[in-house]
């Protein structure tokens, strides 16, 4: 400022003076600037903004469409995107900024991933022999509870994980230990993490989906294949029946003595154990019918035991046909297939089956009972506990 005072004093025109010119004074004349001034001092004025020249002072035309081209061309976002000033505008910023956050979140989420795959195929191995051993839903159910009331405290080695062992069975603590480190559950002082312990549980828990279904055989005589267990069918059954441990639930259209006798030891096991058993068949409370006789042993036995039998029918006169063959032990795990409990369909037929999990099996258990609860079958019998 005292430099333009001087000058005004001297009368000496200056550069930046001879740019702008007053408000309310005439336009000075075409030879007090020229072009190359224009282009010198238009970058000036940009970066002072109106302080630099004034509050009444303002720029020639020419030099207003200067300084809006140079702002255009000198901005930060055309610079950064690389394009044409008048091509961008707020949506197209707007967007290439939303693409660019989505980006960097995609990119978190890999870095997340890579982390825990750094062990190569270990962690994924872990979680899948966790998800065979463990039972479900009530050993899945322990398991997250147990190590939840364990969120925030200090994990030092996999001999605080012991009691890993009656659900997971041999080296349980050893193989929850890994487990644990190769999804990051662990912080670098060794305290429990909350949300990589929620993931790692939920791959636990949906884990048995990435196991090979089981299949399950009757193979009439004469029929041999190689690797092939001739009366599989029937073991299944009867192995899913003993494992059971708080409910049972069998479906079959049609039942036979004979195929009932197959599996009548381990079904007054499972009642000894306490275990509630529901089975569902067809033409049950007609007097003389297969089914009724049947199930004639079975009722007698079953008095007097831990458990609850209930037998439920469908008429035959019903409009629906009850055709689905299925065993169902504690929503844990299930057998579908093509077999009636008769002794033909698991002896001497050819039947095919598979075991299930989890998730299949509480799906079951919920169609069953609804149709219960609609009324699509009726009570039977009843035999309490203890009587």
């Amino acid at each position: 400022m005292e430099r333009l005072r001087a000058l005004e004093r001297r009368r000496v025109p200056h550069p930046r003076l001879a740019l702008v010119h007053p408000v309310r004074q005439p336009a000075c004349r075409d030879q007090d600037w020229r072009p190359d001034d224009a282009v010198r001092a238009a970058p000036e004025h940009l970066a002072l903004g109106r302080r630099a020249v004034g509050s009444r002072m303002r720029l020639r035309p020419h030099l207003r469409r200067r300084r809006r081209e140079l702002r255009r061309l000198y901005s930060p976002r055309a610079q950064l995107h690389q394009l044409q000033p008048r091509a961008l505008s707020s949506d197209c910023l707007r967007w290439t900024y939303a693409a660019g956050q989505r980006l960097r979140g995609l990119e978190a989420r890999v870095r997340v991933l890579a982390r825990r795959m750094e062990g190569g195929a270990g962690g994924v191995m872990s979680t899948t022999t966790i998800s065979e051993r463990i039972r479900r839903p009530d050993g899945a159910r322990r398991l997250g509870q147990a190590l939840w009331m364990l969120v925030g405290e200090r994990l030092s080695s996999s001999e605080e994980l012991l009691w890993a062992n009656s659900l997971l069975g041999t080296s349980g603590e050893r193989l929850l230990w890994d487990a644990l480190k190769e999804w990051r559950c662990l912080s670098s002082e060794g305290r429990l993490l909350a949300r990589p312990l929620a993931d790692f549980l939920c791959a636990v828990w949906d884990g048995q989906s990435e196991v090979d279904i089981a299949l399950m055989w009757t193979l009439p005589q004469g029929l041999a294949v190689p690797g092939v267990d001739p009366t599989g069918y029937a073991k299944g059954v009867r192995a899913l029946i003993r494992a059971s441990r708080e409910r049972l639930t069998l479906l079959a259209p049609y039942l036979e003595v004979e195929g009932m006798g197959q599996l009548q030891e381990e079904l007054l096991a499972a009642l000894s154990k306490g275990v509630s058993m529901t089975l569902v068949t067809q033409d049950a409370n007609s007097l003389g019918s297969w089914a009724s006789d049947s199930l004639e042993s079975l009722r007698r036995e079953a008095r007097g035991l831990n458990g609850c039998l209930r037998v439920y029918t469908a008429p035959t006169t019903a409009p629906v046909l009850l055709h689905s063959k299925l065993v169902v032990a504690d929503g844990a795990s299930a057998v579908l297939g093509s077999a009636n409990l008769t002794g033909n369909a698991l002896l001497r037929n050819l039947e095919t089956g598979v075991i299930v999990g989890a998730r299949q099996a509480v799906e079951i258990e919920r169609v069953v009972h609804a149709a219960i609860e609609l009324g699509q079958v009726r009570l039977v019998f009843k035999t309490a506990a203890g009587e």
